[in-house]
């Protein structure tokens, strides 16, 4: 994987004059934000703030939020290869096909294999995000949570095929 640009885009949506609901984007508001280079390579945690300071007045419609990686190639060949179905089976086999990770060395207790190993297995990210509203003149933001996202930011068919629960 490369470079990362995080890519915030707020959509508004309003409902259509027949029986049809259609997605009409009045207002667009986007972030491209590089943040691979803003945390510490053996950071376990990296905070990033993303702000939009201008008004999203949204006259009673969820505001969509979507994200987007460039330069994150899982469909490589070298990415899709880089993996051992025998280790997978838990079959003794060969971990050729894991390379380039194949084993870890920290330096100390000599290399250990890798389990599972491979690029696929080990190139895992989680990215969490959390939105506030913050009302004019007020001074003070208020973070979304539960049903916050359900009614003003998310669109219901996306959220029932969220797996975890909103925080």
């Amino acid at each position: 994987p490369g470079v990362h640009d995080g890519l915030v885009q707020f959509r508004r949506k309003v409902q259509g004059t027949e029986h049809f609901d259609s997605w009409v984007y009045l207002q667009i508001t986007q972030i491209v934000e590089r943040y691979d280079n803003r945390c510490s390579l053996n950071a376990t945690r990296c905070n990033i703030s993303m702000s939009i300071n201008e008004d999203m007045e949204n006259s009673g419609n969820p505001l969509h939020f979507s994200y987007g990686l460039t330069n994150y190639f899982q469909t490589f060949r070298r990415y899709v290869k880089s993996r051992s179905d025998w280790q997978l089976a838990d079959v003794d086999g060969t971990l050729e096909t894991c390379d380039p990770l194949e084993k870890y060395d920290n330096g100390t207790t000599g290399s250990r294999t890798l389990y599972p190993c491979g690029l696929v297995a080990n190139s895992y990210f989680n990215d969490t995000f959390k939105a506030f509203y913050c009302p004019p003149n007020s001074g003070t933001c208020e973070l979304l949570t539960g049903d916050d996202w359900k009614s003003t930011v998310g669109w219901p068919p996306i959220l029932s095929s969220i797996p975890y629960p909103l925080s």
